[in-house]
């Protein structure tokens, strides 16, 4: 790796990610161990004007670790964040994330509803074979046992 790439993934680290920031990160070619690691320091509590653009790298490189924060984002009302963290979380199938995804689903919000049924469905209707796409989501897939009525 070279020192740019280096010094560009340690300042994202530190700040936060920007608005384009994941594509930065993919332009100049970070790997995804070091992708999910920004992503994950800017999901922090301290870095909520990051939030949405984390949620969405969050969406292409699911890993567990992010899980907890992409839950409380979720589940927090009015955040700007919270529909990309649905969808973060319905692209890389855990325990915790099927049941949120349930509980949103729950939700009297019908907008939440809404939000929540479409993320779902994006979720199966991901292509499954690894070459199908450049920017596909890389989590778990959600078993078809999960929401079995929202699957086309």
């Amino acid at each position: 790796m070279t020192q740019s790439v280096e010094r560009i993934v340690r300042d994202f680290e530190n700040r936060g990610l920007s608005s384009n920031g994941m594509f930065v990160l993919l332009g100049v070619g970070a790997s995804e161990a070091e992708i999910v690691r920004v992503i994950d320091r800017s999901l922090q509590d301290d870095r909520p004007s990051s939030w949405p653009t984390a949620a969405f790298g969050a969406t292409l490189y699911g890993n567990d670790r992010l899980m907890p924060r992409l839950i409380a984002i979720a589940e927090t009302i009015g955040e700007p964040a919270r529909i990309q963290a649905v969808h973060a979380i319905a692209n890389n199938r855990t325990d915790e994330g099927v049941a949120t995804l349930k509980r949103l689903l729950d939700d009297p919000d019908p907008e939440l509803h809404r939000h929540t049924v479409e993320a779902i469905r994006a979720a199966y209707a991901r292509p499954r074979a690894p070459q199908s796409l450049y920017m596909r989501p890389r989590g778990r897939f959600l078993l078809d046992t999960d929401f079995p009525d929202l699957r086309r």
